[in-house]
């Protein structure tokens, strides 16, 4: 996996779903955790300009719009990740003998997103598994 720096000033360096939002990707509200950002996939395949959305980010307790007292206020939770995709590789397997191409993975993508790299825009390159992308919103 490829992990280069592109940017360690953009205002929106340090959260990767605002930093999405300004790059005019549209998309719900309340992407606090894992879970809120699995909800919105909405495919498996992706195309270039889409949502990646990723198992990866850090442990917190949110606290955030919560009432003191509510059952949910102090939960311990999992933040995911989500960048853009800007370039996908396919690889091809043909029938050997007939040519005809029987599957079309997704073999590398190139992402771009915000504070993987603590409050840094960066370009990651590699296989869907070492980036951990769950989906995709297009």
């Amino acid at each position: 996996m490829i992990t280069k720096i592109l940017n360690t000033t953009d205002k929106n360096r340090c959260n990767c779903v605002l930093y999405a939002r300004s790059q005019g990707l549209v998309f719900p509200t309340g992407m606090w955790t894992i879970a809120d950002k699995k909800r919105i996939i909405n495919t498996a395949n992706p195309k270039k300009g889409c949502l990646a959305i990723m198992n990866v980010g850090v442990w917190y307790i949110l606290t955030s719009g919560m009432a003191p007292g509510h059952p949910e206020a102090r939960k311990r939770v999992f933040s995911g990740h989500i960048g853009i995709v800007e370039n996908i590789k396919y690889s091809t397997k043909k029938c050997p003998a007939c040519g005809t191409i029987l599957k079309n993975q997704v073999s590398y993508l190139t992402i771009r997103e915000a504070n993987f790299v603590k409050c840094a825009i960066t370009r990651r390159s590699g296989t869907p598994q070492e980036l951990k992308i769950l989906g995709y919103r297009i």
